[in-house]
């Protein structure tokens, strides 16, 4: 906050100065002070500090903060489910931090995969193989890691990865969720090769997901709305989710020309390799469904786009209408 300060008093007397010059020229060629070229040169500089501080939206505090005070500001986002929140707070503290830790590229890594799943492909990706360099049995990145193969089609690293994961004491429903994926996955390897397939205890392989509950939705235009101007990338987004901020259980990836239609969410709409992550749509007695029109393809969305969303039963035949009348400012 000081060093702006600084800043600032040197920008401010560097502009009277300037201002100054003429009247200065003007007296030394024998004409008397020019009293409103003293008061311009001095007002003006003073006037222009005063209206941008009353309207930045500038805080000292935020600028100051360490790493550590943003690190344990993502870490309270993240307990209370806002990944996007906790996105941004663990990103200044990667920042600020010249060797980060290990948990650190974690708890970045995690923000990142929860807002957008692709970046396990990434960055996200990047941050996990960098922690499992130098943690070769670390639980989490081993879980990320082992999704992150499956989504490259590594499968045999992703089965390697998931087996030693066993190998560490996990929660009932964790180790449940690790050996549904390690069956997927020998179930894949052995469709590849016409074999049966076994999961790493013995036991049969699961069959893929079925469609079990499912949400249907009709997606609109709302009054008055027109479809705005439209990239070739554009896509409309209809996703289904526990609760804001949480990772979508089931996603449909539409052109804008199937607005208006109807559709139906299901875990066959499950993001490949999440769903031990995210959990399945048919194990929600409700979730928040969403659409959004992106004009550039990006999962995230930006100002401008039209979205709807409405939070619904899981299983009811009611079909649930979202209609597109918002506008997302940012």
């Amino acid at each position: 906050m000081t060093q702006f300060w600084i800043i600032a008093v040197l920008l401010v007397v560097l502009a009277a100065a300037i201002l100054f010059w003429p009247t200065l020229r003007r007296r030394k060629s024998g004409a008397r002070w020019s009293w409103v070229g003293i008061f311009v040169a001095i007002a003006t500089p003073l006037l222009a500090l005063g209206i941008y501080s009353s309207v930045t939206n500038w805080e000292p505090e935020v600028a100051d903060r360490s790493a550590a005070e943003w690190a344990e500001i993502g870490r309270q986002y993240a307990q209370a489910d806002d990944y996007f929140g906790a996105r941004m707070a663990y990103i200044n503290a990667y920042e600020r931090t010249p060797v980060p830790s290990n948990a650190l590229k974690l708890a970045l890594a995690e923000s990142l995969i929860m807002t957008d799943p692709d970046s396990l492909l990434g960055a996200a990706g990047t941050l996990i193989e960098e922690v499992l360099a130098a943690e070769p049995n670390n639980v989490a990145a081993l879980f990320y890691g082992a999704l992150a193969s499956t989504q490259r089609g590594e499968l045999a690293n992703a089965r390697e990865r998931f087996s030693r994961l066993l190998a560490s004491e996990l929660p009932p429903n964790i180790e449940d969720l690790v050996r549904k994926q390690i069956a997927a996955i020998a179930a894949a390897e052995a469709g590849a090769s016409g074999g049966a397939a076994t999961d790493a205890a013995g036991d049969a392989a699961l069959p893929g997901p079925s469609a079990g509950k499912s949400v249907r939705v009709r997606v609109t235009l709302g009054e008055g709305q027109s479809m705005p101007a439209l990239g070739p990338q554009a896509r409309l987004y209809v996703s289904a989710r526990q609760q804001a901020g949480a990772p979508p259980v089931a996603v449909k990836l539409l052109p804008p020309s199937a607005i208006p239609g109807e559709f139906t969410l299901s875990d066959a709409d499950a993001i490949p390799g999440m769903a031990a992550m995210s959990g399945m749509l048919s194990s929600l007695s409700e979730a928040l469904v969403t659409a959004r029109l992106s004009s550039t393809g990006d999962a995230a969305g930006q100002a401008g786009d039209l979205y709807a969303e409405l939070t619904t039963p899981v299983g009811s035949d009611e079909v649930v209408e979202l209609v597109l009348d918002r506008v997302q400012t940012e």
